[in-house]
């Protein structure tokens, strides 16, 4: 991915850029050098395969330009990637506590048992507001089925939107 988005023409260890792996492909194409437009784009980058992109689909977003994550709808496996020592049960604590009492500012993960030391590192990577949603929708009627999905941004509004 790293490769991917930069500019330059080498690729890194595991990496691909276009004289070596993308030019070699049965239908060519160059790397975008640029930053995902959307999470659809990362199956066509060296190594995210369909069953990857399943996985991690869900849990990631290119319309996040600072890198926050908000501590009031981040999923457990997205909590346990802002430090090492963020446990399985950590960020289920997390979750717990805002269920009650969503978070109003960052300084609150230390209300969390067990975030008295590492809610300190956590400040600087987290967030508790957003302003760009994934919206996703299913219509049945019979037998015909519809899905869309669009990402929405406020005050800019549709950054994307398909018929799935």
């Amino acid at each position: 991915l790293a490769d991917w988005i930069d500019s330059d023409g080498e690729p890194r260890a595991y990496g691909g850029e276009a004289p070596d792996y993308y030019s070699t492909l049965p239908k060519p194409y160059a790397p975008a050098n640029r930053y995902l437009e959307s999470t659809d784009e990362l199956l066509m980058v060296k190594d995210y395969t369909p069953e990857v992109f399943t996985k991690i689909s869900p849990l990631v977003s290119p319309y996040n330009a600072a890198g926050l994550i908000n501590l009031n709808t981040a999923p457990v496996e997205v909590l346990m990637t802002l430090s090492d020592e963020m446990t399985e049960q950590l960020a289920r604590r997390i979750i717990e506590f805002r269920r009650d009492s969503p978070f109003k500012t960052v300084a609150d993960i230390m209300k969390v048992s067990g975030f008295e030391k590492l809610g300190f590192e956590l400040q600087d990577k987290t967030t508790v507001t957003s302003d760009t949603f994934r919206i996703y929708s299913r219509a049945a009627s019979g037998e015909i089925t519809r899905e869309a999905e669009a990402v929405y941004r406020l005050k800019t509004g549709f950054l994307y939107w398909r018929e799935m």
